[in-house]
This record gives structure tokens, sequence and C-alpha cells, in this order.
């Protein structure tokens, strides 16, 4: 019988053990990262104001929904003026935002009066 030689039966031990060894081979001696790239832009943020941070920041590349907080910050002895002006800043900001998606809608803005809020 062919597979009673012993020839032959040394011949598959060998291929089997070759087989086994590279199959085995590349995860013992490849590198896999978990670590992607990332092909977007990024966005530097900068407080305007000091203080702690009371809460830790998203990772990088973390999807987040639209008008998500990304940290808040603590100060005690923050001037109450400069958060005033960043209100109104935003709540301008947001306005002309509406105008121009009315304007590109083809509609006629509603512009508002101050203190009114679409908000």
């Amino acid at each position: 019988m062919f597979w009673n030689k012993r020839f032959v039966r040394v011949a598959v031990g060998v291929l089997l053990l070759v087989a086994a060894v590279l199959a085995l081979l590349p995860g013992l001696t490849g590198y896999t990262s978990l670590d992607g790239t990332i092909n977007a832009r990024f966005a530097e943020i900068s407080a305007p104001i000091e203080g702690t941070v009371l809460q830790t920041p998203p990772k990088t590349g973390t999807h987040l929904p639209e008008n998500a907080v990304l940290l808040t910050i603590q100060n005690e002895r923050v001037n109450r003026a400069v958060e005033t002006s960043l209100a109104a800043e935003l709540e301008t900001t947001r306005n002309r935002v509406q105008a121009l998606e009315t304007l590109e809608r083809g509609e006629e803005p509603h512009y508002l009066k101050p203190g009114e809020s679409t908000y």
C-alpha cells in the first residue's frame, strides 16, 4: 500500500508541520493595529475664557450629533460680560444663518426684532 511506506508518512508529516507554521507565522511576526487614517478636516477649538475642564472631551474621530456639547469649562471668577457678549454673538450668528437659508430657498427673509429668538 502506498500510504504505509515510511517515506510517504514522513513527507505528509513534514507538509502538515510546514502548513501549520505558515498558518501561524503571520500572527506571530506580524503587527496588527487598530489605528486608522483619518481623511477629514480638523477643527482647533480654543476657549475665550480660562478655567477648568469639567469633562473629558470626546476622542478624535468620535461621531457627534449636531449641537453636541464637547466640554464644559468652570471658572468662578469669569467676567459675565464676556459670557453675555458671546451669547449675543451666537444669537446674531444664528439669525444670519437663518436669513441665508431663507434666501437660499428663494423666500423673503423675516428679520427678527431685538430680543426675538427662533430657538
